[in-house]
């Protein structure tokens, strides 16, 4: 993806948006900024369906479920062209672009801890959810 095509370009060239959930380390670690100033504590993703295109805005609810009990709801902000687009200039920057058909998970609406054993839920309203349990 070109990253001076602009926003309109850069959700145009998006194939599909759907919810994904990341699984991150924290434990013994300094905290949350060292997790993403490092990036190697990421142990799993879940990929949930791709319905089509949608913009995450319009007061769509972001929400996540620990054993089916609701632990923490958001309300996405800005636009998946932006977010597209942000993401195409960053790594073409560091010399990668984005590429046809790459699968780029875009920010995280909701935080919670959880071990193992835990069955956890994370979805997004009218887009859809993804679940895992973990072992």
């Amino acid at each position: 993806m070109d990253p001076d095509a602009g926003v309109e370009a850069a959700f145009r060239a998006v194939g599909g948006v759907g919810v994904a959930m990341e699984i991150v380390d924290v434990g013994c670690r300094a905290g949350m900024n060292e997790v993403i100033a490092q990036n190697v504590f990421h142990r799993a993703a879940a990929f949930g369906p791709v319905p089509g295109v949608h913009e995450l805005t319009s007061g769509r609810r972001g929400w996540a479920s620990i054993g089916g009990e609701l632990r923490e709801v958001s309300v996405p902000t800005g636009s998946v062209g932006e977010t597209v687009l942000r993401m195409a200039q960053l790594l073409t920057a560091l010399g990668e672009p984005l590429r046809a058909g790459e699968q780029i998970i875009c920010g995280s609406l909701t935080h919670d801890a959880v071990h193992s054993g835990d069955h956890v839920t994370a979805g997004i309203d009218g887009l859809g959810k993804v679940s895992l349990q973990l072992i």
